[in-house]
């Protein structure tokens, strides 16, 4: 792994959004967007020939909600959820999860400092505001999801979340990477989570360039510290062309 990550020739640019251009906040409505992040975006969005997306664990209307006119191509719910530019949302079909819910609520409303979030594709308890519900919260969701085949949960920063099985953002990048716009170009992926994982291993069978932000192990080929190296980094990908 080195620190000094690659600019290829012609990119195509997917890009996390929580943890890695903005900071993390207690919960999910509370980030500020950096006023500097739309110019860049379109200046990216130029760079790449329009082959840029947001690969992410929240909604694609929750994004949308965030950055207005940013980039249209989307990836959501960690690959619950697609969109290119000028199309409307597709996602995974699959059954409900109405009784998972509901065990997932009751935990929180005894609980006010866990945040539940719905999607499209899953279920999420964050317990940023009190870290000491970590074990609680991942216990109750391994729990009302443990008769669920279709569906399995994992970690990641201060949360936990169900998805359908299959689902991913290494899927989602590869669903990308087959329109037209993105075919014959080095993808780019930028993420800071064990979400992303996926991410970078479907990257690096491409021979792309996988970046993860921040510590922890990762599959990714380079690192940078933190969120203002990735603004370095794009900053220094918008400016090459």
């Amino acid at each position: 792994m080195t620190d000094h990550p690659t600019i290829p020739n012609s990119p195509a640019l997917f890009l996390d959004f929580d943890g890695t251009l903005v900071e993390l906040a207690e919960t999910p409505g509370a980030v500020l967007v950096p006023d500097t992040l739309a110019n860049l975006l379109k200046r990216l969005n130029t760079c790449c020939g329009g082959a840029i997306a947001f690969v992410t664990g929240r909604s694609i209307i929750d994004l949308d909600a965030l950055l207005g006119d940013a980039p249209a191509n989307a990836v959501g719910v960690h690959g619950a959820e697609w969109r290119l530019a000028g199309g409307e949302i597709s996602g995974v079909e699959g059954a409900g999860f109405d009784t998972e819910r509901d065990a997932l609520r009751a935990f929180a409303e005894e609980n006010t400092a866990i945040v539940m979030e719905e999607k499209s594709g899953g279920l999420t308890l964050h317990y940023r505001r009190d870290p000491t519900l970590q074990d609680d919260a991942h216990a109750v969701m391994d729990t009302a999801f443990a008769n669920r085949s279709d569906f399995e949960t994992f970690g990641g920063h201060m949360m936990v979340e169900a998805r359908r099985v299959g689902v991913d953002k290494g899927a989602g990048i590869k669903r990308l990477m087959a329109e037209p716009q993105f075919t014959g170009r080095t993808p780019i992926f930028l993420g800071d989570d064990v979400t992303d994982e996926d991410g970078f291993a479907a990257v690096n069978t491409m021979d792309g360039v996988s970046i993860k932000v921040g510590q922890g192990d990762t599959s990714a080929a380079y690192r940078v510290a933190d969120i203002p190296s990735v603004y370095d980094y794009l900053e220094a990908l918008a400016g090459s062309r």
